[in-house]
């Protein structure tokens, strides 16, 4: 069984190898969003700048491990303190959906209810536990006499990005050493969108925490001998995966990457049903509690089966065009008999994918990855593209379209690019050296990353949809570069021993 493990391990590695080499040339060299010279020529600098400072933290790794807490703590507290200056100063009068979910819960505080906006939930049900999520603090701050619900909302999302940035280092520390936990906090340092994160609050940000958490979670049981004590951590990641899920549903894939691995693995085998159960039953009860609730006390039942799309709906928008939303085929499902739109979505698929053929849609499923995975920015610029309500010369960078936004974007992109690259490098040391325990400890990663993309091939398309994702791809990009540096190090020795045997030896006088 252990053999058929490694075989299916390997297998994974080289499907992703292959698929995220396709992905990245055409990122790089197909980008929707940036010209492929500029972009190129960035990525290599940054990979060239990220070897170098690798090669520095590597030297100085003793006293790394002696820092390590107070370059973690000082690090977090300033980016905290960054983030939620730069959050406030990008205050906005929200509109669409993010509006509607910040505003209803807001609303929700004041009035006890959120009536003005019953209409938008009952097209988008998955939106309710965001805003349930943002009442929730912004409720308690209420209590304690704060009515700057904006302010709130933008300190938490600090908060959990503080927490996210923190929690991947402990993870690239766990995998690597001090210097692989610090290197993952240079790379957050140079990812500008990480500077603007905290204003850009909708579910995408909302939910970088979650995955992370659940990997970090799923590390900790791993090291614990009693059963009760991962017991009271399996727990404890179902109800992570059952409030990140509600939040947005692909963080269960992370909950699944999970599950797989265990059952590749001899020594948690035995555990995985436990897990498994604990992610199910928890969520169920965490949904059904949710629905129960929001369908007895504001929204009616009969009239979110009138109005509600099934989930096919944006699996056939994926299939038109770019893959992107249109209002044309949302008018065309708003305007079919609820009991009929199911059936029309998936005829609609059905008769895309006709028309489209192998070629089309593969060319297709192309664009769409590009769309979904190549934009360095997170799209979080779709949450600033509204009436400033302070004015700041920021959004001449973070606002699409804006002065030197193309630079901002061209730079960020440039940035991911570089970390697909290091994380689809070590992709393929996995596929080429068999011998790697980095191979499974990583492996959830790797797992929840490729199934992410993966979903989104058939899912509507968006440049937003990936990034609670994207500190996944960090881990993989500071475990990567670290593979690289220990393949040289042994290559560059055994050189060194090669040509000390071969050099004569002097003879005495």
């Amino acid at each position: 069984m252990e053999k058929i493990s490694k075989k299916l391990t390997r297998s994974f590695y080289l499907l992703f190898a292959i698929c995220f080499t396709y992905l990245t040339l055409n990122i790089l060299f197909k980008n929707t969003f940036c010209a492929a010279a500029p972009l190129i020529i960035t990525a290599l600098a940054v990979l060239a700048a990220l070897y170098i400072v690798y090669l520095l933290l590597d030297i100085c790794a003793d006293t790394l491990e002696k820092r390590y807490r107070v370059i973690l703590i000082v690090f977090l507290a300033v980016m905290f303190i960054i983030q939620l200056i730069v959050g406030i100063s990008l205050r906005s009068d929200f509109k669409f959906d993010i509006g509607n979910i910040n505003k209803g819960a807001w609303e929700w505080v004041e009035t006890g209810s959120f009536e003005s906006f019953y209409y938008y939930f009952y097209f988008c049900p998955n939106n309710l536990a965001p805003m349930a999520f943002i009442y929730v603090f912004s409720k308690a701050a209420s209590l304690a006499g704060i009515t700057d619900y904006y302010a709130v909302t933008v300190f938490v999302f600090c908060v959990m990005l503080s927490a996210t940035m923190g929690l991947v280092s402990l993870i690239c520390k766990r995998l690597a050493g001090a210097k692989s936990g610090v290197f993952a906090l240079v790379l957050f340092a140079l990812s500008a969108p990480f500077y603007f994160m905290g204003a850009a609050i909708y579910t995408d940000v909302m939910t970088m925490l979650f995955p992370v958490l659940l990997f970090w979670l799923y590390l900790k049981s791993k090291e614990k001998e009693k059963l009760k004590d991962r017991l009271i951590l399996y727990i404890i990641m179902g109800v992570v995966c059952a409030i990140g899920s509600m939040l947005k549903f692909t963080v269960f894939i992370m909950a699944i990457a999970i599950i797989i691995d265990m059952l590749l693995n001899k020594k948690t085998r035995k555990d995985s049903w436990k897990v498994g159960l604990c992610f199910a039953v928890i969520t169920v009860i965490f949904i059904s509690s949710f629905n129960t609730y929001i369908y007895a006390k504001h929204l009616d039942k009969d009239e979110a089966y009138n109005v509600n799309k099934p989930y096919s709906f944006w699996v056939m928008m994926g299939f038109g065009g770019n893959g992107l939303y249109n209002q044309r085929d949302a008018d065309m499902i708003a305007n079919t008999p609820p009991e009929e739109r199911q059936e029309k979505a998936l005829g609609e698929i059905k008769s895309r994918l006709k028309n489209l053929g192998f070629g089309g849609t593969f060319k297709l499923l192309t664009t769409k990855s590009v769309i979904d995975m190549g934009d360095g920015t997170y799209g979080i610029s779709d949450t600033f593209n509204y009436t400033p309500l302070n004015e700041t010369r920021l959004r001449d960078w973070v606002v699409d379209g804006a002065k030197h936004f193309k630079l901002y974007e061209t730079y960020s992109t440039g940035v991911l690019a570089a970390l697909i690259i290091l994380m689809l490098t070590l992709a393929w040391m996995f596929v080429f050296k068999k011998k790697q325990q980095m191979s499974r400890l990583i492996l959830p990663v790797y797992l929840s990353v490729f199934g992410l993309w993966f979903f989104l091939l058939f899912w509507e398309s968006n440049k937003r949809y990936f990034s609670n994702f994207a500190p996944l791809i960090f881990i993989c990009a500071a475990a990567g570069i670290d593979a690289v540096v220990k393949f040289k190090s042994k290559t560059a020795s055994k050189e060194e021993s090669a040509d000390a045997v071969d050099e004569p030896e002097l003879e005495s006088e």
